[in-house]
C-alpha cells in the first residue's frame, strides 16, 4: 500500500512536470520575440523555435506515456483483462460498421487509436516484472529530468551560454530530482550539469564553438572575461546544489509530518472504538437526548424495549408512559439546577405488549458546541421485582403450610406422613429460596458494576467540560490581548503615534492619571538618562525623582526592572479651616518595554486615589506593554528602515550623477570644443567635487602646453610650485605627485597621463582642506579615462599630419 502511494505521488509530481512544461514553451518563445523585437538582443530566433517544439514532441509523449500508465495502475488481473479489452474494443469497432456503414468506417481512426493504447499497456503489463524497465515510473522521471537538462543547456547554448538567463531554468528538473529521487541523485545531477555548463563555456572561451551572443556587440563580449565565467559556475553551483538539498529535506520533513498525523489519527480511532466498546457492554440501556427530547445516541438494553429506532424521535412521545411519572419536569429541573435525579418503579410496556419496570438515572452535560444535552439510563428491574415478589409468596406459603401442619400435628397423629411430605417441601422451598438469594445478590453486585461504569462516565464527562471552559476561558483571553495588539500593529508603522495610542490605552486600561511613554535613542544609560531628563511632554513630578536621585532608574536601565514608588498624600492644614477628606495614595513607577531581552523604552505613570494593590497594577502594565513592545520594535525597525531608504536614495542619485557625468565624459568630442578637454574637465570636477582642474599636454618635442582649466578666473599659466610639480612628473613618469600650499590651503596633485610609455601629458587637481577628499577610486578612474582620451586625441592629430604630410609629397 505504500509503494502504491509512493508511485501515485510520482504519478501526481510527473503530471505537474508536464503542466509545468506545457506552460513554460509559450513563456520561453514569447521571451525569445520580446528580446528579439522590443529589447534589441542578437540571438537567432530559429534554433530556440526547433527546441521549443521538440519539447512540445517530447510533452507529448510524456502526457500519453503517464495517461496510459495511471490506467495501468489501476489493473488487477493484468494480461487477461488487456487482451479481453482489446477484443472488446475491435468488436465493437466491427459492430458499428455493420449497423452505421459509412459512420462506421469513419470511426475506424478512433478504434484504431484504442488499439494501439491497448497495445501500449500490454507492452506496459510485460515489462513490470523485468528487473531493468525503461518505462517504469522511476526511469521515466529520470528521462524527464535528462531530457529537460538537455533542452535547457540548449537553449542556453543558443542565447549565449555564459550570458544566457535561461540557464536559471535548470533548478526546476534538478528540485524534482532532489524531491522524487533523492538528494544523491539530485547532486550528481546538479554535478553533470554544472560540468556540462563549464565545458560549454570553455569550449566558448578558448573558440572551438562560434558564440552566440545574447545582447549586441556593442555591449562588449563576456564569454572571453574567465572572471565572469569562473563567478557564474560557483553561482550555478551552489544555486543547484543547494536546491537539491532543500528539496531532499522537505521531502523528508514532509514524510515524517504525514507518518505522525496519521499514527495519531490511528491511536485516537483506537481510543474512540474502546471507549464505545465499554460502554456497549452494559446491559442497561442508556441515551443522550437535547433538551426537547430528542434522542440522538442510544444503546439497545438486553429486553429491546429501548430499540436502535428511537434515534432522531422524542422520548416522551414514543413512550407516553414517561409523562405520567413526570419525566418532562424532571428534566426541566436537571437542565435548570445541573445535578442528577432518579425515577424509580417506571412501568413500560414493550411492543410484544410486556410490562417492564425501569430505574431511571437522569443527568445533564454540555458538548463541544456548549449546548445542554440529557444522560439518561434505564436500569431494568422487571426481573429482580419478580423475584423478590415470588420470595415473599413463597414465605408466605410456607408460613401457612408450617400453621397448618402443626394443627394436623395435634389433631391426628395419623397425619405425621403428611408433616414429613410438607417438611420435605418446605425443604426444597428453602433451597429454591437460597437459589434465589444467590441470585439477588448476583443482580446487586451487576447494578452496583453499572453505577460504578455509569460514574466513571459521568467523571470523564465532567473532566471534558472542565477542559472545555478552560480552554474558553484562555481563547477569551487571548482575543482580548489579541485586539488590543492588532489596534497597535495597525499603527506600528508611526512611532509617534503608536507611543501616544500605548498611553492613551493604558490610561484608559488601567485608570492612571499621567503616562509618559519614551522610546530610547542612544544605547548607553548616561544618554538615555539625558533623554528622560530633556522630555518636554512628561509631566513635572515624573521627571523630579530621576532628576533629583538619577541612581533612583539604575534597575530600569541596567536590569531591565521596573520601579514602583508610593506614597500617602494628607491634605495640608490651612490657617482658616481643616481639610478633612482623608489621605489619598499616590504611586509613581517606572516601567521598563522590553523585547528580546533588549529595553527599548521606559513608561513613567502617575496615578491618585484609594490605596489599592499598587503590585498589581504594576504587574498588568507590564504584561500590556510586554505584548506592545513587538509592535514598538517593529515601529522602531520601520522607522529605521525609513532613514536607511533615505540613505540609499541619496547614494543612489549620486552614483546616477556620477553616471551620466561618465557617460558625458565618454561620448564627449574634444576636437570639436573651443577648448579642447574643457568638457571631460568639467565632468571630471563634478563627479569628484573639485575645486580646479588643469590639462596639461606634453608634444613630440617635450613642450608643454596648458589645455584647458575649469577654473576660468585663473590664468593658463604654471606658478613656479607647479612648474617643479610637472617636472617631478616627467622625471617619474609612473607615480602621482601631490603638493600642499600654503598660500592658499589647498592641495594639488598631478597625474601623469602615460600610454603605452609615453608620456601625454599631465592632469592636476585642486581641492582644499575645508572640502571633503575626493574618492580615489573615482579620481584614478577619470584620469585613465582623461589619458585614453588624450591619447586618442593626440595620435588623431598626429595621423592627420602624417597623412597630409605624405599626401603633399607624394602628390608632388
Amino acid at each position: 500500500m505504500i509503494e502504491n502511494r509512493s508511485g501515485i505521488r510520482e504519478l501526481q509530481i510527473a503530471r505537474g512536470l508536464i503542466t509545468l512544461r506545457w506552460a513554460s514553451i509559450p513563456i520561453i518563445f514569447g521571451f525569445s520575440l520580446i528580446s528579439l523585437n522590443l529589447l534589441g538582443m542578437s540571438f537567432r530566433i530559429e534554433p530556440i523555435y526547433v527546441l521549443c517544439c521538440l519539447l512540445a514532441v517530447l510533452n507529448v509523449f510524456y502526457t500519453l506515456h503517464f495517461s496510459l500508465l495511471s490506467r495501468h495502475m489501476m489493473l488487477t488481473h493484468g494480461m487477461s483483462s488487456l487482451r479481453k479489452l482489446l477484443l472488446k474494443v475491435t468488436a465493437t469497432a466491427f459492430s458499428r460498421i455493420k449497423s452505421r456503414g459509412l459512420l462506421g468506417i469513419l470511426q475506424i481512426p478512433a478504434a484504431g487509436a484504442r488499439v494501439c493504447a491497448v497495445l501500449y499497456m500490454m507492452m506496459l503489463e510485460s515489462l513490470k516484472d523485468i528487473a531493468f524497465n525503461i518505462f517504469s515510473i522511476n526511469n521515466v522521471m529520470h528521462t524527464q529530468v535528462i531530457g529537460d537538462l538537455l533542452i535547457i543547456m540548449l537553449l542556453t547554448r543558443y542565447t549565449g551560454t555564459t550570458e544566457s538567463p535561461m540557464m536559471f531554468l535548470s533548478v526546476v528538473p534538478i528540485t524534482v530530482a532532489g524531491a522524487v529521487m533523492g538528494f544523491r541523485s539530485g547532486a550528481i545531477y546538479a554535478s553533470l550539469t554544472v560540468m556540462a555548463w563549464t565545458m560549454l563555456s570553455m569550449l566558448i572561451k578558448y573558440q572551438f564553438i562560434p558564440h552566440i551572443k545574447f545582447y549586441p556587440p556593442l555591449y562588449g563580449d563576456l564569454s572571453q572575461n574567465s572572471g565572469w565565467v569562473l563567478s557564474n559556475a560557483i553561482v550555478v553551483t551552489t544555486g543547484l546544489s543547494a536546491t537539491a538539498y532543500l528539496a531532499h529535506k522537505l521531502t523528508l520533513v514532509f514524510k515524517e509530518r504525514i507518518f505522525f498525523l496519521n499514527d495519531m489519527l490511528y491511536k485516537s480511532n483506537t481510543r474512540a472504538i474502546s471507549s464505545t466498546l465499554a460502554s456497549e457492554q452494559t446491559s442497561c440501556a442508556w441515551l443522550i437526548a437535547d433538551a426537547a427530547g430528542r434522542v440522538e445516541k442510544i444503546k439497545v438494553d438486553k429486553s429491546g424495549v429501548f430499540s436502535a429506532d428511537l434515534v432522531d424521535k422524542n422520548l416522551l412521545q414514543s413512550f407516553p408512559e414517561l409523562e405520567q411519572y413526570g419525566m418532562a419536569y424532571v428534566i426541566q429541573a436537571v437542565i435548570t439546577s445541573g445535578s442528577r435525579r432518579t425515577l424509580e418503579k417506571i412501568k413500560i410496556r414493550s411492543r410484544e405488549g410486556t410490562e417492564h419496570i425501569f430505574n431511571a438515572r437522569i443527568s445533564s452535560f454540555r458538548d463541544c458546541d456548549n449546548q445542554t444535552r440529557i444522560l439518561a439510563i434505564f436500569d431494568d428491574r422487571s426481573e429482580e421485582i419478580f423475584i423478590k415478589t415470588h420470595l415473599e409468596a413463597l414465605k408466605k406459603e410456607l408460613t401457612e403450610l408450617q400453621s397448618s401442619f402443626e394443627k394436623v400435628s395435634l389433631e391426628n397423629r395419623d397425619n405425621h406422613r403428611l408433616f414429613e411430605e410438607m417438611q420435605k417441601l418446605a425443604n426444597d422451598r428453602a433451597v429454591e429460596i437460597e437459589l434465589l438469594s444467590h441470585k439477588i445478590k448476583a443482580l446487586k453486585a451487576e447494578e452496583s458494576n453499572t453505577a460504578n461504569q455509569v460514574a466513571s462516565l459521568m467523571n470523564e464527562l465532567a473532566a471534558l467540560k472542565a477542559t472545555n471552559d478552560q480552554l474558553t476561558s484562555e481563547l477569551q483571553y487571548k482575543q482580548i490581548i489579541l485586539d488590543e495588539i492588532s489596534e497597535l500593529v495597525n499603527v506600528c508603522t508611526e512611532l509617534e503615534g503608536l507611543t501616544t495610542l500605548i498611553e492613551k490605552r493604558a490610561r484608559e486600561l488601567f485608570k492612571i492619571d499621567n503616562t509618559c511613554l519614551h522610546i530610547f535613542k542612544a544605547e548607553d544609560n548616561l544618554n538615555r538618562r539625558s533623554e528622560i531628563l530633556d522630555i518636554r511632554t512628561a509631566s513635572p513630578r515624573l521627571l523630579d525623582i530621576p532628576r533629583n536621585n538619577p541612581d533612583a532608574l539604575n534597575p530600569v536601565l541596567d536590569e531591565g526592572r521596573p520601579v514602583m514608588i508610593s506614597a500617602q498624600i494628607t491634605p495640608e492644614k490651612s490657617a482658616t479651616m481643616e481639610i478633612t477628606n482623608g489621605s489619598m495614595h499616590r504611586l509613581t513607577a517606572y516601567i521598563p518595554i522590553r523585547h528580546q531581552g533588549k529595553v527599548l523604552g521606559m513608561m513613567m505613570l502617575e496615578k491618585f486615589g484609594q490605596e489599592e494593590s499598587s503590585e498589581t497594577t504594576i504587574n498588568m502594565v507590564s504584561y500590556y506593554l510586554k505584548h506592545a513592545s513587538a509592535a514598538i520594535k517593529n515601529a522602531i525597525a520601520f522607522r529605521d528602515s525609513q532613514s536607511k531608504n533615505d540613505r540609499m536614495h541619496k547614494s543612489i542619485t549620486r552614483l546616477y550623477t556620477q553616471l551620466d557625468s561618465i557617460k558625458a565624459m565618454v561620448f564627449s568630442r574634444p576636437a570639436e570644443e573651443e577648448q579642447p578637454f574643457f568638457k571631460i574637465l568639467c565632468e571630471f570636477a563634478k563627479i569628484t567635487q573639485l575645486r580646479d582642474i588643469m590639462l596639461v599636454r606634453f608634444h613630440n618635442d617635450s613642450s608643454a602646453e596648458i589645455t584647458c582649466r575649469v577654473d576660468r578666473s585663473r590664468q593658463l599659466i604654471l606658478s613656479q610650485a607647479e612648474l617643479e610639480l610637472m617636472q617631478m612628473v616627467q622625471k617619474n613618469p609612473r607615480h602621482k605627485a601631490t603638493l600642499e600650499q600654503q598660500e592658499d590651503d589647498s592641495t594639488c596633485t598631478a597625474y601623469p597621463l602615460m600610454h603605452d610609455n609615453r608620456l601625454f601629458g599631465v592632469a592636476m587637481t585642486y581641492y582644499t582642506s575645508d572640502s571633503i577628499a575626493p574618492d580615489e577610486t573615482i579620481t584614478e578612474f577619470c584620469v585613465k579615462l582623461l589619458r585614453d582620451r588624450l591619447a586618442l586625441f593626440t595620435l588623431n592629430e598626429e595621423k592627420e599630419v602624417w597623412e597630409s604630410f605624405y599626401h603633399e609629397n607624394l602628390s608632388a
